[in-house]
């Protein structure tokens, strides 16, 4: 058998096959040329890794930004939360000592209308008004509401006690009036300050050595010396008698009180005239049956002359500037 050389195609055809992929000529400035040669199994993975590469190149940034644009927000929000939660606690705080101060303030307050209550009770006796029982908002009543926490409750509590009492201080009113205005037409304190020299009973006369009866206290002072009325009422007489008492003043207090002051140097009202406690009336003198500068000073009950010590030292009244009716 003669060898025969195969044709091309023939060589192309049994010619084992190459792995794809690319080669790369690299040829220096000087020296040698090389050659390199890269498969498609290389270059694929690589393209890939440098296609990731770049995105991430690219995309990091970006996802930074929007990363820290977030947590930027977050903690605006947050301290935002954090300042609006401590201005909630400041006020929250404020809020719980109003409170506090509401529910001491309350209790004082109960405490205050239960002592009115009691003095309400001691009113209702002096006017001769039958007293009132108060009824209970809370079992036991009294003390106890104040023991209620809540001073809302508290304070529905003592409003319905203040409606009690309003309602029993205007059954006690009229009648309280009415004696007020008696305690304040007797007649109290000195009129004028002074030495007792003579008091109210059977005495020697000074002018004649003969036993007399003597219908008031006289009080020695000097000459002018101020005199002032002893409860308030309408002066009856103020003028000059001749049965002894010189220049002289009546006023009658009403509920069948009336005081005499005697033997005056002047007078400083008229009859018709209305006074109040310790108005100025007159000016000692020694007017009349009188021996020296002295005030003759008479408390009368029904026109009757009545011994005016106790009058004399008896406190007056706080209101005692009510009118006479």
């Amino acid at each position: 058998m003669f060898w025969k050389k195969p044709n091309n195609s023939e060589s192309l055809i049994k010619r084992k096959p190459t792995k794809s992929g690319m080669t790369v000529l690299m040829i220096p400035d000087s020296g040698e040329s090389s050659k390199l040669r890269l498969r498609w199994t290389w270059l694929i993975p690589a393209a890939i890794l440098g296609l990731c590469i770049g995105i991430g190149a690219v995309g990091a940034p970006l996802l930074l930004a929007a990363s820290v644009k977030t947590n930027v927000s977050l903690f605006t929000e947050r301290t935002k939360l954090q300042l609006e939660k401590a201005d909630l606690e400041r006020r929250l705080g404020l809020e719980q000592g109003k409170v506090q101060s509401l529910t001491a303030k309350t209790q004082d307050f109960g405490q205050r209308l239960l002592d009115l209550e009691s003095r309400l009770g001691n009113v209702e006796t002096r006017a001769g008004v039958s007293k009132v029982e108060r009824a209970s908002v809370k079992p036991g009543g009294g003390a106890n509401n104040l023991a209620i926490k809540d001073p809302f409750e508290m304070l529905s509590t003592l409003d319905t006690l203040l409606g009690q009492s309003d309602s029993r201080l205007k059954k006690t009113l009229d009648p309280l009036d009415s004696v007020m205005r008696r305690e304040a037409a007797v007649p109290a304190g000195f009129p004028t300050p002074g030495r007792i020299t003579s008091k109210f009973g059977t005495r020697v006369s000074p002018r004649g050595g003969y036993v007399e009866r003597h219908t008031g206290w006289d009080i020695a002072t000097n000459m002018g010396a101020p005199v002032r009325v002893t409860a308030p009422g309408v002066v009856e007489t103020a003028g000059w008698t001749s049965i002894g008492y010189g220049l002289h003043i009546v006023i009658n207090h009403g509920y069948g009180y009336k005081t005499l002051y005697g033997h005056l140097s002047k007078l400083n009202v008229n009859v018709g005239d209305r006074v109040s406690t310790n108005d100025l009336i007159g000016f000692v003198g020694s007017t009349g049956n009188s021996t020296g500068p002295h005030l003759h000073y008479e408390v009368r009950l029904g026109n009757t002359p009545i011994n005016p010590g106790s009058y004399l030292f008896r406190d007056r009244p706080k209101f005692d500037s009510l009118e006479i009716k």
